[in-house]
């Protein structure tokens, strides 16, 4: 957890003082790559890990509001996510309309599709989506739960 708090603070003040210095440097017309990034900073902020293996973010319409953007700019994030030591499952919930979440599901072990089918989704072995119709905190609960099933049936099929 220490390294993943110190990496997020890094992070969150080098992207901040790269923004800082492109404003300054260039003007205004760069604003928008600032309002792009902000959506990440927040969604890096909000990451949640259960069990040393699933990682979940989950940003809200209000940040996307906000910030002036949408979900398709915060796409890299699961991406990014899924980087972190020992994480074999990471998921955005990106929400598009009130209770409403578009779910983008990145795996190393080509469980991806197999999470992203509990929902009707699916996708690639390791690069699937789906979306779940829920508030946030079922919305989150439901995915972790999908998550904890399918990594259970990855580990028995393993053995």
């Amino acid at each position: 957890w220490l390294k993943l708090y110190i990496f997020y603070q890094f992070s969150l003040f080098f992207s901040l003082f790269l923004c800082y210095l492109i404003i300054h440097i260039f003007g205004k017309s760069v604003k928008v790559f600032y309002s792009i990034l902000c959506p990440y900073q927040k969604a890096i902020s909000k990451v949640e890990i259960f069990d040393n293996e699933i990682a979940i973010i989950c940003i809200e319409k209000s940040v996307f509001d906000e910030t002036n953007t949408t979900p398709d700019d915060t796409f890299g994030v699961v991406d990014f996510i899924r980087n972190i030591e020992g994480i074999k499952l990471s998921c955005l919930l990106s929400e598009y309309e009130q209770d409403k979440f578009m779910v983008s599901i990145r795996s190393r072990n080509n469980i991806a599709r197999k999470t992203a089918e509990v929902f009707g989704g699916g996708g690639h072995l390791n690069a699937s989506g789906c979306r779940i119709y829920a508030d946030k905190e079922n919305a989150v609960k439901q995915m972790l739960d999908a998550c904890k099933k399918v990594l259970k049936e990855e580990k028995w099929t393993v053995l």
